[in-house]
């Protein structure tokens, strides 16, 4: 059978538990504080505020239990699956910049399977996520966007199948990509491997990450699951208007990816 989810909702916890974050009418008012009583330059309070990762941010989350299953599907030689589970908020209009994203998530795969020496490990793991940039206007916005936004996560394949090829094309252009790679799909975390116990990831990613893409990861193998180590182009690319999508992936036979919870942050600057 192809990628199934459970009806079962997790209960969300206390919001008190979340770290503070602070609201524009904070910032505002922080800066009127540094410029009026201590004299604090402009220039120098921007740096203060972005020393200090101290900005707005635009949130979404959910808490809802879904297995997606690697299944076949027409065109691929191995069974795989591709679910939206989550969609950020669109970026204010009034934003200048997207100084960050965090994307925290609660999964686990199916427990059993991989390479021995990969098992309880992130190396050698077929279940993972991935995160795409969505530009679009009111009026092309993709298929599956609203879906996700006001009930439960999409299958993109199997859904996908009862739109035409112009509506899946449509919604494949409002990716942004990575101009020199071509590619529109970012690497989030993978799930432990052979592990069936359920465990918290969180990454945030800001407009100066400067990181390495792993040379141990064959160049063959590289961007199989999203594009690894440019975190700091996809903060960069974002822009007022846009949303991040958190994507399930699978792939090879009977690999699942069970995903309980996960939240999506972008943080700009006013």
């Amino acid at each position: 059978m192809g990628a199934s989810q459970s009806s079962e909702e997790v209960a969300a916890p206390d919001a008190a538990s979340h770290d503070y974050v602070p609201t524009e009418e904070d910032i505002n008012r922080l800066r009127s504080l540094f410029f009026s009583a201590i004299d604090i330059p402009a220039e120098l309070i921007e740096i203060i505020l972005d020393m200090a990762e101290y900005w707005p941010s635009v949130r979404s989350e959910r808490f809802l239990d879904v297995a997606v299953k690697s299944a076949r599907r027409e065109g691929s030689p191995y069974p795989t699956a591709e679910w939206c589970y989550l969609v950020s908020p669109r970026v204010p209009s009034h934003a200048k910049f997207v100084k960050a994203i965090t994307i925290q998530t609660e999964s686990c795969d199916q427990g059993w399977g991989g390479e021995p020496e990969h098992r309880g490990t992130y190396n050698g793991s077929w279940t993972w996520f991935e995160a795409a940039i969505i530009r679009s206007d009111d009026d092309s916005i993709p298929w599956w966007v609203s879906g996700v936004e006001r009930s439960l996560p999409v299958d993109l394949y199997r859904e996908g199948l009862d739109r035409s090829a112009a509506e899946r094309d449509a919604a494949l252009s409002c990716e942004v990509r990575l101009p020199d790679l071509d590619r529109s799909r970012w690497h989030v975390t993978s799930n432990l491997t052979a592990v069936k116990t359920y465990k918290e990831n969180v990454v945030h990613w800001t407009a100066e990450d400067l990181k390495d893409i792993d040379d141990d990861i064959p160049p063959g193998h590289r961007h199989a699951r999203g594009i690894y180590g440019r975190e700091a182009d996809f903060v960069n690319l974002m822009q007022s208007g846009d949303r991040v999508a958190l994507l399930v992936m699978t792939k090879f036979p009977m690999w699942t990816n069970n995903i309980r919870q996960a939240s999506i942050t972008v943080h700009y600057s006013i």
